[in-house]
């Protein structure tokens, strides 16, 4: 029993990291491109932040599902990814980063 929920919480800390690299990619990509942006603003009001929050559930999700197959039991591998994944999500969604990324592409 203990077994299964170290296993759940390593799956949900590598889908969370995936669900953050993810974000922060789409991130990028919404203020680089006009096209991306227009794709994620399904509700004016709110605009693209609402699609950019959305394809990041999902990819929570699926990555929550896939991941369980895989039954990981390594603590700190995940551990490890998610603080990585955290620090590199607030790094690159900070604005006078992710700008001049977004200049680059």
């Amino acid at each position: 029993m203990e077994d299964k929920k170290i296993i759940s919480a390593n799956t949900m800390l590598l889908a969370t990291s995936a669900s953050l690299t993810f974000f922060w990619i789409l991130n990028i990509f919404k203020e680089g491109y006009k096209e991306v942006q227009n794709f994620l603003n399904f509700y004016p009001s709110v605009g693209p932040l609402l699609g950019l929050f959305i394809f990041s559930t999902v990819v929570l999700i699926v990555a929550f599902v896939v991941l369980e197959k895989l039954k990981i039991r390594n603590q700190k591998f995940a551990f490890k990814i998610f603080i990585v994944s955290v620090l590199l999500f607030a790094f690159m969604v900070f604005p006078p980063v992710f700008k001049i990324i977004v200049k680059l592409i």
